[in-house]
């Protein structure tokens, strides 16, 4: 007679149970309580007048997007929302930044990932490989991938949350109303990038940077000659 699945399992087990067990598990990987440091960024974000727009992740991997990247203090403020929310997250990094001494080691102490521009298509199927076989991976980036202004996101978060149909969550750092934190989330679906760009500008609902002119419009990047060193007017 082939054994049940509570004699499988062991006494007491149930399958529901364990379910319910991994479930919790999981949720309190992705959703940490409250630490020290966690308080600590919280208050440093509130003393500085910024709002937290706050969610839970919807499990244990996707991707967040922080818009828009229009000056250096949006890594610092970025930075401290994600200490206040407790969260562990990885993001892609210029190689160069973590050869530096000492920062260099706390770039990647934070979640930082080295990346080879000319192998983008290399970064992303690896950032995929990676994401399959966590238990947890979230992966933080800054759609335009510079702080210049260019005519549009790069694509490369596209490719990774197609090829690995993860939550895609939109985050802000929105100098005008003075807000950082997570708008919401989207769920991967087959359709063209112009449409997905639809569904992600509704929800950013137009944030303001801290360097307006700056920030890139919401759209696939087009390559387009010494477009990424020139802003609007100039």
């Amino acid at each position: 007679m082939a054994p049940s699945s509570e004699m499988t399992l062991g006494r007491g087990r149930s399958p529901d149970r364990d379910r319910d067990r991994a479930s919790e598990s999981i949720h309190v990987q992705t959703n940490p309580r409250p630490t020290l440091i966690s308080k600590l960024a919280r208050v440093a974000l509130n003393l500085a007048g910024w709002r937290l727009l706050e969610q839970p992740l919807p499990g244990p991997r996707g991707i967040i997007l922080a818009y828009p990247h229009t000056s250096n203090w949006d890594f610092i403020v970025g930075i401290l929302f994600k200490a206040a929310m407790g969260w562990e997250m990885r993001f892609w990094a210029k190689g160069s930044l973590l050869n530096i001494p000492v920062f260099g080691a706390w770039m990647r102490w934070v979640g930082a990932v080295p990346v080879n521009r000319s192998a983008a298509s290399g970064l992303v199927q690896d950032t995929v490989l990676q994401m399959a076989s966590s238990t947890h991976f979230w992966l933080a980036l800054a759609p335009e991938g510079t702080r210049a202004y260019v005519n549009g996101w790069r694509m490369g978060f596209f490719h990774v949350w197609q090829s690995a149909q993860v939550p895609l969550g939109l985050a802000v750092i929105d100098y005008g109303r003075k807000e950082v934190g997570l708008k919401g989330f989207l769920d991967a679906r087959e359709e063209e990038p112009d449409v997905a760009f639809r569904r992600i500008e509704a929800m950013l609902d137009a944030p303001i940077g801290r360097r307006p002119n700056l920030a890139s419009p919401v759209t696939p990047y087009q390559r387009e000659s010494k477009d990424e060193t020139t802003s609007p007017g100039k």
